[in-house]
């Protein structure tokens, strides 16, 4: 009599990530896999293929239990995680996958991972999980100017949009409500490393109010340069204060006052009299 002995191994996977996360940051999925047995299994196949919105992706078998044969996947990089082991009867491993989500990125990471034997007859398993991406982005306003300006003189500020992260700012709002004793208010923005205008960047009058995507880090930003000049008449300081609205629900506005102080022009006058000898 012959008894023919099959490998029965009962595999299965467990993933878990965060429900929510804001775009820019650093995500980890959690794969815990298992064999219940009641046979070992061999050449264990662990895959995932993580999102391509997920980046700088890494993977690491972060804790095997004894008995556990990593043969290949230890450790990777790239976004098709794939790790292959022996697993004992009632052993687990768990797998760390972590990177940083696309800071444009807003919607819903949709992930799978499997677990698949090599032995025939045996069930593959799989979990899947899914988190919510928004966008936060932190934007920052700095506006410069003179100290001191002479009634009736020409007057500049330059007006520096960033956005601190970890988020892409989208349509966010700079605006600058320029005083009415500046007149001839003319503006031009420009912007440096990846941050784009909607629309114009250039105009006149003196509400000011420009909309720019602004990715994050302190090589992208809107630069908005304000000309006018000071109405003769004018007596007092001049206060004015620019904004950036971000349009994410949840993202704070930021200011920036400046306050010039306004000299007096002298006006001379020379009266020439003639004195009789």
């Amino acid at each position: 009599m012959n008894t023919i002995i099959e490998r029965k191994a009962n595999l299965s996977i467990v993933k878990s990530a965060p429900a929510t996360m804001h775009a820019g940051q650093f995500m980890r999925y959690t794969l815990n896999v298992s064999n219940s047995g009641p046979s070992n299994s061999q050449g264990v196949a662990v895959t995932d293929q993580v999102p391509a919105m997920l980046e700088q992706v890494q993977w690491v078998v972060a804790r095997a239990d004894a008995g556990v044969v990593v043969n290949s996947g230890q450790s990777g990089n790239g976004n098709n995680v794939n790790v292959n082991a022996d697993m004992p009867a009632g052993s687990s491993m768990l797998i760390f996958v972590e990177g940083r989500i696309d800071s444009s990125f807003a919607g819903t990471l949709l992930n799978t991972a499997y677990v698949i034997p090599s032995e025939p007859g045996n069930s593959p398993d799989t979990s899947s999980t899914q988190t919510v991406v928004t966008l936060l982005p932190d934007v920052q306003i700095a506006k410069a100017g003179p100290p001191t300006v002479a009634a009736g003189a020409i007057i500049s500020w330059t007006v520096t949009a960033t956005n601190d992260g970890p988020s892409l700012a989208r349509a966010a709002h700079i605006i600058d409500n320029v005083p009415s004793y500046i007149t001839n208010v003319s503006y031009q923005a420009s912007v440096t490393g990846n941050a784009t205008l909607a629309g114009l960047g250039a105009g006149d009058g003196t509400v000011i109010d420009i909309v720019a995507d602004i990715p994050p880090g302190s090589a992208h930003s809107v630069v908005l340069t304000i000309t006018g000049r000071v109405s003769p008449a004018f007596r007092d300081s001049i206060v004015n204060t620019a904004i950036i609205r971000p349009s994410e629900p949840g993202a704070l506005a930021d200011t920036s006052t400046l306050v010039t102080k306004v000299l007096l022009q002298p006006q001379l006058q020379i009266e020439k009299t003639h004195l009789p000898r």
